[in-house]
């Protein structure tokens, strides 16, 4: 990994567990810099401001799961395989980066309230666009059966 690359991802993941941790606002750039073992002005090279760095753990956690499912999909036809597939994704990602599942999907409400023009938007809505599709493809097919204004993709993704 470059050095560009590794230092961004060392802010992303510094930044991503004390968000998780103690919270946002209880965050300083000055605390992110330290658990990432740079200088706080090194943060400023690539976010210029914490909602910035914010925006950077979402775009970066989002288009890393996106990129993994798409890319598996892409094999798959059946539905159903599709959907598990979707799932267990989604399961083994947080798992595997649990602060940026936490960020991301768990604490998705209260950011949405605090940071109402957040790019979190633009990914989370197409993390649920994508899984929705699937699940239109399955009840196309005859697999799944749920009521037209049901809100069962967010429910399956929220869980």
């Amino acid at each position: 990994m470059n050095d560009i690359k590794d230092k961004r991802q060392r802010i992303l993941e510094a930044s991503s567990e004390l968000f998780s941790r103690t919270g946002y606002f209880a965050t300083s750039m000055k605390d992110v810099a330290d658990k990432a073992g740079i200088a706080v002005g090194t943060i400023y090279l690539y976010y210029n401001t914490k909602e910035d760095l914010l925006d950077g753990i979402y775009q970066y956690a989002s288009t890393t799961l996106l990129d993994i499912i798409r890319k598996k999909l892409t094999r798959l036809t059946d539905p159903m395989e599709k959907l598990e597939l979707f799932i267990n994704e989604s399961i083994h990602f947080g798992l595997k980066h649990p602060y940026y599942f936490l960020i991301v999907f768990v604490d998705f409400r209260r950011k949405a309230i605090e940071f109402p023009k957040s790019i979190m938007y633009k990914f989370f809505h197409e993390y649920l666009a994508l899984g929705g599709e699937i699940m239109e493809e399955g009840k196309r097919q005859g697999y799944l059966d749920y009521p037209e204004d049901s809100d069962v993709i967010f429910g399956i993704t929220g869980f």
